[in-house]
């Protein structure tokens, strides 16, 4: 709550001790404007178009930003800040003024040549300027001009502000005939004294210090008050311990199926929850069921019965790719997710799969196989788990309907 509320962090661009201030216009060029300072700040100056046949391409005032004046290279960093605050006064007919910002980059830019310093600029309508304005860094574009007449890197193309060494404020071509006159009364950069991310940093370590040094004492103090009470602590971890060993077991056991390994229900609705469901991939279903396991039962007892469930549980792991989800969905009853996987595809698989299970000897006196009724399906768009096991359950039952012992698809029903 109180981070709103702590003070700015504010840099006078203006204030420099040793500034320097430069007044430039295109007449030194032959082009028709020139330029005098309005008086000995060296932050206000006059542009004047005095010869209308000849162009008007620029007329401003730069400021230099350097830490150090014996190197042009080392400007100021900026890159901590967020925006500008802006306060110029405007007494002109020209409609725009642009605030121009030059990034050196060492390893790109020369201090011999101006032309090298990204030029980075805002454009600004002169009634904004009417009052004190704040502008955003994110809204300072490099210059189109300074891209074209140099073959410059790619991280070149971006703005940066970490090393600017110039401020400028133009009042761009094309000026009308007359006087233009502009004051800068400030311009001051500001910023977050500290960002929100490290903000809740420092707070949260200062909770888990302040924890583990009341941890340590509080342990410290029970250990010299309780010293004799110690085996019955150490039996409390122990079973807390225990609890929570017993807590994970108890997570897994709640979504994996007892008897074969498989995900159960639960397991099996988790991982589907899981699934990306946005992405354009085909998903396919496949639910399979024993024929006549009742059967199986009644002639070999329960224990044969569950070792039968066990080894097709063991078949179709083993059948399908580590991506692919295989449950045992209740019974005799198996349900199988498919990612990236087409219905003919899917179709082929479960051929595989009956094939394997029909030609397997199950018992010792391989009289009698073991077959199964596939059902499969496409999983639909925003289609839920339930919706998926109805129609591939209907394709099941056309399965068995149809004499057991094959895959019925949705597209052939």
């Amino acid at each position: 709550m109180l981070h709103p509320y702590l003070p700015m962090r504010k840099l006078d661009l203006l204030a420099f001790p040793d500034r320097v201030t430069y007044l430039y216009y295109d007449q030194v060029e032959g082009g028709g404007t020139s330029g005098a300072w309005l008086d000995d700040t060296g932050l206000a100056f006059r542009c004047y178009r005095e010869d209308p046949a000849k162009p008007s391409i620029y007329c401003g005032l730069s400021i230099e930003l350097l830490t150090s004046t014996d190197d042009l290279s080392q400007g100021i960093d900026l890159s901590g800040f967020d925006s500008l605050l802006l306060d110029i006064d405007v007494k002109s007919t020209q409609p725009r003024l642009a605030i121009i910002l030059r990034n050196f980059y060492p390893n790109y830019s020369q201090p011999d040549d101006i032309n090298t310093v990204q030029h980075q600029v805002l454009t600004l309508r002169r009634g904004d300027l009417a009052e004190p304005l704040k502008i955003r860094f994110s809204e300072f574009n490099v210059s189109e001009w300074w891209l074209v007449n140099r073959d410059v890197p790619r991280e070149l193309t971006l703005p940066s502000f970490s090393n600017v060494i110039v401020l400028g404020v133009d009042l761009r071509d094309n000026l009308g005939p007359g006087n233009h006159e502009v004051r800068v009364n400030q311009v001051t950069a500001i910023g977050e004294l500290v960002s929100a991310e490290r903000w809740y940093l420092a707070l949260l370590i200062i909770w888990g210090v302040g924890l583990t040094v009341y941890a340590i004492y509080r342990s410290v103090h029970w250990r010299h008050k309780a010293h004799g009470k110690q085996k019955a602590l150490n039996s409390l971890v122990n079973k807390h311990r225990e609890l929570r060993h017993e807590a994970r077991e108890l997570k897994y056991l709640s979504e994996r199926d007892r008897l074969t390994g498989l995900q159960n229900r639960m397991g099996l609705e988790l991982a589907y929850e899981r699934l990306d469901k946005e992405s354009s991939a085909p998903t396919a279903v496949m639910l399979l069921d024993i024929d006549h396991f009742k059967l199986i039962n009644d002639r070999y007892g329960h224990a044969e019965g569950d070792r039968v469930i066990f080894e097709l549980a063991q078949l179709l792991k083993s059948s399908v790719r580590s991506s692919d989800i295989v449950s045992r969905w209740g019974g005799e009853e198996f349900l199988l997710i498919l990612p990236n996987t087409e219905l003919p595809q899917a179709y082929q698989l479960s051929e595989k799969i009956r094939r394997r299970v029909h030609d397997a000897c199950w018992f010792d006196n391989n009289k009698s196989n073991v077959t199964i009724s596939i059902g499969v399906v496409g999983l639909r768009c925003d289609e839920s788990l339930s919706q998926a096991f109805s129609r591939a359950d209907t394709c099941l039952y056309r399965a068995k309907y149809s004499g057991r012992n094959q895959t019925v698809t949705e597209e052939t029903i």
